[in-house]
């Protein structure tokens, strides 16, 4: 087929032209807080000349910034922050999810809604999330518990991944009454200005919660996202089953799937079961979940891309296959030489004078490749579309 891009095919370029989002959502809390709010702060303070791709690129500014705070006093996901680092980044997160909710607010004040828009923030959305997760990595001080971080990871990346993937099937993205990207955030909020309020945050977290039966704040905290997780991927392998409508179609279905499972087991399989994944872990945990991250992100972009474009979608590309293969040739060996434990202990099998400088390389790699990706991407689609991506044209000017 002849290609219109790098990214969007012909057919492609045809059926985005024509693409209608379709979604809700259904939590009370957006419905009588967060969108009159959203809609108060568009009518007060968002001239009709600001692009709604503007505010949500504007929206992640403060997300960044609270990252890049929580980052500088907590690089191994285990030292104290000043406790008025999380009431900043409390501040933060909420001004994120207002921005986010102005932005389609903005869009159809001024009839600029569009594919773009979409795709800019869902891109934004994905990058959040690993953000925020690293934020509460570093909130419960678990820099030293490869398996709570992972936990948490698990937590955060599997709804939003397998929402987009109903979303590609059934062409709906339908927020529950009770959801993460409106209530979950709000309880993030929370938790981060209590954790400004409270004198010591980590024992905080780490006390035993009130009828928690032995477990802690914090491992209540992320069980009960992981229970509210189950659920919600239920819901969705539901729902694509039902528009799939035949086993063999749903299996196809379910096969888009793998990439992203595998790089969850890969991952945990890889922290919790080998030397080089332990190492690498306590010496650099955000590099590590970078590196897990970037995937994540390259494939809940290419896998909105094919929702918007009508097109099928390819999640084994060469930017994730590379990294995959060194991530897994290292697990491999370092399995092959020595357990978890042996190897701390008798250094049966070492590849310390590779492992740092491959995984950055990982990390730059993929890190490259999602900057093409979106730039790439996003160009595609407004030359496709005719339309500017950060500004919107001027109303014509009425002849008196």
């Amino acid at each position: 087929m002849m290609q219109w891009g790098v990214y969007i095919s012909e057919e492609g370029a045809l059926n985005a032209r024509k693409y209608k989002y379709s979604g809700g959502d259904n939590s009370l809390v957006y419905r009588f807080f967060c969108s009159p709010l959203a809609e108060a702060c568009v009518k007060r303070f968002v001239p009709l000349w600001v692009a709604p791709n503007l505010i949500t690129c504007l929206g992640l500014l403060p997300s960044l910034l609270g990252h890049a705070l929580i980052w500088y006093h907590c690089n191994d996901l285990r030292s104290s922050c000043p406790r008025w680092c999380w009431a900043v980044l409390s501040v933060c997160t909420f001004v994120y999810q207002t921005l986010d909710n102005m932005d389609g607010k903005q869009a159809r004040r001024t009839g600029t809604s569009s594919p773009l828009g979409l795709l800019i923030d869902h891109g934004c959305d994905a990058l959040n999330i690993v953000l925020s997760s690293l934020n509460i990595m570093a909130m419960f001080h678990l820099g030293g518990s490869p398996r709570d971080c992972l936990l948490v990871w698990l937590g955060s990346t599997t709804p939003f991944f397998f929402a987009t993937w109903e979303e590609f099937h059934t062409g709906t993205l339908y927020l529950g009454p009770f959801n993460g990207p409106t209530d979950g955030v709000l309880l993030l909020c929370a938790a981060q200005m209590v954790s400004a309020c409270v004198e010591d945050y980590s024992a905080f977290w780490s006390a035993e919660a009130i009828l928690g039966w032995g477990w802690s704040r914090k491992a209540c905290v992320i069980g009960f996202y992981l229970i509210c997780v189950f659920g919600t991927v239920n819901a969705n392998f539901v729902a694509v089953f039902k528009v799939t409508r035949t086993w063999p179609n749903f299996g196809r279905a379910v096969g888009q799937t793998v990439p992203f499972v595998a790089t969850l087991v890969l991952a945990g399989v890889w922290l919790l079961c080998t030397a080089t994944g332990a190492r690498l872990f306590d010496a650099w945990p955000r590099p590590v979940f970078w590196t897990v991250g970037s995937i994540f992100l390259q494939l809940v972009f290419h896998l909105q891309l094919a929702h918007i474009c009508g097109e099928k979608y390819q999640p084994l590309r060469r930017s994730i296959l590379l990294p995959a293969f060194v991530l897994t040739a290292l697990t491999v060996a370092s399995v092959v030489g020595g357990t978890r434990g042996e190897a701390y202990e008798r250094e049966l099998w070492t590849f310390e004078p590779v492992e740092v400088p491959t995984l950055f390389g990982c990390v730059a790699l993929l890190v490259l490749y999602c900057h093409n990706l979106a730039v790439g991407a996003m160009q595609e689609m407004a030359s496709i579309l005719g339309v500017r991506i950060l500004s919107i044209p001027p109303p014509p000017s009425k002849l008196s």
